[in-house]
């Protein structure tokens, strides 16, 4: 981790781990979500607050999410965590095969799918990418 690097404004890679500050969650699954949306493969571990907006909105778009049984605890913590976890995974479902298939015009916006697994998040979200 680099100290001046702030990863909710930079381009993540093509493989990331994040273990989000709990006071900015919502901020950190909604970047993992754009992150994903270009084709990158996100994986989080949160807590499992399946009661809040940032949950619905990104989290139950994932491909998978594994709940951890009992409480976290963290090498040099003297308690568990107070609420269950999980791991969220945001990859795309066609296993990396990037086969440009369609372009939908949905609210004025065009959206190009890569995907050649109709029901990955992938397909139904992501942005038609410029020509260089």
């Amino acid at each position: 981790v680099h100290p001046k690097l702030d990863g909710l404004t930079t381009a993540w890679g093509t493989v990331n781990f994040c273990n989000p500050p709990y006071s900015q969650i919502a901020k950190w699954v909604k970047k993992g979500f754009e992150e994903f949306l270009k084709g990158k493969i996100v994986v989080f571990l949160i807590p499992s607050r399946t009661d809040t907006r940032w949950w619905h909105d990104f989290c139950m778009k994932a491909n998978e999410i594994r709940f951890i049984k009992g409480r976290l605890k963290f090498q040099g913590a003297k308690y568990n965590a107070p609420f269950p976890s999980c791991i969220v995974i945001l990859r795309c479902a066609c296993e990396g095969e990037q086969v440009k298939h369609h372009v939908v015009i949905r609210d004025g916006k065009v959206y190009t799918s890569y995907c050649t697994e109709p029901s990955c998040p992938c397909t139904q979200y992501q942005p038609r990418r410029k020509k260089t």
